[in-house]
């Protein structure tokens, strides 16, 4: 007598096939979170004060380089804040204009400039943090602990699974 150890073919099919909506359900929602992430949208857009939430982006991304002991060139900022050059070259005049931001040449090379807040520029980056440590003090306790504690835990392997796959590559 044989015994089948395999489901009957009906219902095999039936799990393959919820199996592969579910596979293509996350693979959509994944792929649609690494976007918005990849994008700078892990937290809501800032509006720091009369900035608009690209120069306020640009405001916390020099600040948190400053805070880091990083000298502010805009290669670096740009890529910081998510931006091309040239946006990056349109969003620093108007926050020079605004008296938040200042650059200074370095040497002889009229092209290499550092950036740096101003007095100003600062208070709007402290604002920033502020509100962006209420937004994540928010959502951790939306989550609680326990979801907040697997949330870090699932996220800390596919940041693993993301960083072996770049190496093969």
């Amino acid at each position: 007598m044989r015994q089948d150890t395999e489901s009957p073919p009906t219902e095999m099919a039936t799990d393959e096939a919820y199996a592969d909506e579910a596979y293509e359900h996350f693979k959509h929602e994944l792929h649609g979170m690494f976007r918005s992430i990849r994008k700078g949208h892990s937290a809501p857009p800032l509006r720091l004060g009369d900035l608009t939430p690209a120069e306020s982006e640009v405001v916390m991304a020099i600040s948190h380089a400053e805070a880091h002991g990083m000298e502010v060139r805009p290669g670096l900022l740009a890529h910081m804040a998510s931006t091309t050059p040239s946006a990056l070259s349109q969003t620093l005049k108007a926050l020079e204009q605004k008296g938040h931001v200042v650059r200074t040449r370095l040497g002889t090379d009229s092209r290499g400039v550092v950036l740096d807040l101003t007095e100003s520029g600062r208070a709007l980056a402290g604002e920033g943090e502020r509100m962006r440590d209420s937004y994540f003090r928010s959502l951790f306790a939306f989550l609680g602990k326990e979801d907040a504690g697997e949330l870090l835990r699932i996220m800390g392997r596919v940041a693993s699974f993301v960083t072996e796959n770049r190496k093969e590559k």
